[in-house]
């Protein structure tokens, strides 16, 4: 599980394990061999690892605890820290890691107290300036990001609350929404996410011309009550992995079975991040409880475990679900996806928010807005 650098023999391998390199608007994705997949030198290039962590309640909030026993020394999880720019430093942020505060580098391009968007789970630890038993360790990417490793920094028994080493007090991060609470959605919940998400719909699809997305309510129904009856874990990602993209820079996710259509793909957590400026920064979503956008005042969330890394395409062959109530995605698939495939979703801020539509290679359904950008 360590972390390894991309040399040329690893990258020009990974490369040439690409059975297919779509065209624009092609149905099937980039696809990888599925022995490729299997291999240890595919192993080596796995960016998201937090198999042995699991996320439950303390005291009315979502935590990190360890699914086994760890030695001093042990890698719990592996993950990405993004960098992000513009954020409000005073805005209350507890899932926001800093530089200097959370984990320390030595040596950098980001200043001190410079703010970092993760992977997995890592954001679902607490934190101590003593008695912790793990330690985030980073390396940078060259690439506006660190990939980190935790550490524990003493035995860790099965059960135990995973807690990371802090460099610094931040009292102004008390967390001030119950994501507990809110992350059990009741079937009255749920059925009017349904509604509001089947008329959404209907006028997304007059506006493109088409006719309306499938809308995979039997697959949400079950997974929330799944995920509330203590049936599935609070996230998984044991369908994809993340690896560098093998043909343009950053990441993607990639299904390592095949896929059955309207089968649940990945779920997890998102988080509120406020100070921050989505229409500049690409790696939060859109979480206006209505679905749609705002003049002003427009609300971000940070998506946990692998949502980060999965890219946007239209034709797509998955779909994301905010579940905004709870502060949970769910990802189902469209169509049958085969193994080492890559899983795709079309952004749904892809025509206004600015980061987007400035993007002339990001595919767009609907016609873009451009006032007020």
């Amino acid at each position: 599980m360590g972390i390894v650098s991309h040399d040329d023999d690893l990258v020009a391998n990974h490369k040439a394990n690409v059975l297919y390199v779509p065209s624009q608007g092609d149905l099937q994705k980039h696809t990888f061999s599925a022995e490729y997949l299997s291999s240890a030198k595919c192993k080596e290039l796995v960016k998201v690892a937090f198999d042995d962590v699991m996320v439950g309640d303390d005291s009315g909030s979502q935590v990190a605890y360890a699914k086994k026993d760890f030695k001093n020394g042990d890698v719990i999880e592996k993950g990405i820290l993004r960098s992000i720019d513009g954020l409000d430093s005073s805005a209350t942020n507890p899932h926001v890691l800093w530089l200097g505060e959370d984990f320390e580098a030595a040596s950098s391009e980001f200043v001190h107290r410079h703010p970092f968007l993760s992977s997995g789970v890592i954001a679902l630890y607490r934190r101590a300036l003593e008695s912790y038993n793990v330690e985030v360790q980073v390396r940078p990417t060259g690439h506006g990001s660190f990939e980190f490793e935790a550490v524990a920094v003493d035995d860790v028994s099965a059960g135990a609350l995973l807690i990371r080493r802090a460099f610094a007090v931040r009292s102004h991060d008390e967390c001030s929404i119950p994501y507990a609470e809110a992350y059990n959605m009741s079937d009255e919940d749920v059925e009017k996410y349904i509604a509001m998400r089947s008329a959404l719909d209907v006028e997304d699809a007059a506006k493109a011309g088409i006719e309306p997305d499938t809308l995979h309510a039997a697959a949400i129904r079950e997974h929330v009550s799944s995920t509330r009856e203590g049936r599935s874990p609070v996230t998984d990602v044991s369908k994809t992995i993340v690896l560098p993209h093998p043909s343009w820079g950053g990441y993607g996710a990639f299904a390592v079975q095949d896929i059955k259509a309207g089968e649940v793909i990945e779920w997890g957590l998102m988080r509120a991040i406020n100070g921050l400026d989505g229409d500049k920064c690409t790696y939060v979503f859109t979480w206006n409880s209505d679905g749609r956008r705002k003049q002003e005042g427009n609300l971000w969330c940070m998506g946990g475990s692998n949502s980060m890394f999965w890219n946007s395409d239209n034709p797509a062959n998955a779909r994301m679900y905010r579940l905004y109530g709870g502060y949970r995605y769910v990802i189902v698939a469209k169509r049958d996806i085969r193994a080492g495939e890559e899983v795709m979703h079309l952004y749904a801020s892809s025509s206004w928010r600015k980061c987007f539509v400035q993007d002339e290679y990001l595919p767009k359904l609907l016609p873009v807005e451009t006032q007020n950008l």
